[in-house]
């Protein structure tokens, strides 16, 4: 069994990033959602609310649900970087991710292992109810600005469109499930 990418975020150079200035909304939540796993999660959940998610579910000690937020993070930021045209803001998620393994103590880290343990890899219980989920609800239904105001165009190029015009959700989203989280 081929493991997924889950914990991709955790081992990135992204702890330089995470302390330079950002814009307003820059890496910002546009909602709290509380800890939550897949089955609550909704298209209009942003890849920000739901590290924000993950941090809940580590403090409260729900270490399943975190790591499902965790992935949910991933995925829709994964989808978000292939619309947003800034190359420079698609470090957004690993400075997102960064900041959840800087949230964890020695013992939660373990625990957060464990429980990726439990997820288990492509192919595996958990991993196919997620994707099942995923291609549920579908491609996310938000404006990504956590994404768009981490970028340096958003400083240089504030009033241009950050948006790809010829992105297309529905098959970025299959492409997205099948290539990143190895959804069969």
């Amino acid at each position: 069994m081929r493991a997924i990418p889950v914990l991709l975020c955790l081992a990135t150079g992204a702890s330089a990033q995470a302390n330079r200035p950002f814009l307003e909304g820059a890496l910002e939540p546009s909602q709290d959602l509380g800890c939550i796993g897949i089955e609550a999660l909704a298209p209009t959940h942003t890849a920000a609310d739901l590290a924000q998610a993950s941090e809940t579910c580590l403090a409260a000690g729900d270490y399943d649900d975190a790591v499902e937020s965790f992935i949910a993070m991933q995925v829709y930021g994964v989808f978000d970087a292939q619309r947003v045209l800034d190359a420079s803001s698609h470090q957004a998620i690993a400075v997102m991710g960064q900041r959840v393994a800087q949230a964890m103590d020695a013992d939660q880290q373990a625990a957060f292992q464990e429980a990726v343990g439990r997820f288990g890899g492509a192919g595996a219980d958990r991993h196919a109810a997620t994707c099942a989920r995923l291609r549920e609800i579908g491609p996310p239904d938000y404006f990504p600005r956590y994404m768009v105001q981490h970028g340096q165009e958003a400083f240089l190029y504030p009033d241009d469109d950050p948006l790809d015009p010829e992105f297309e959700p529905g098959p970025t989203w299959e492409a997205v499930l099948v290539n990143f989280l190895q959804c069969g």
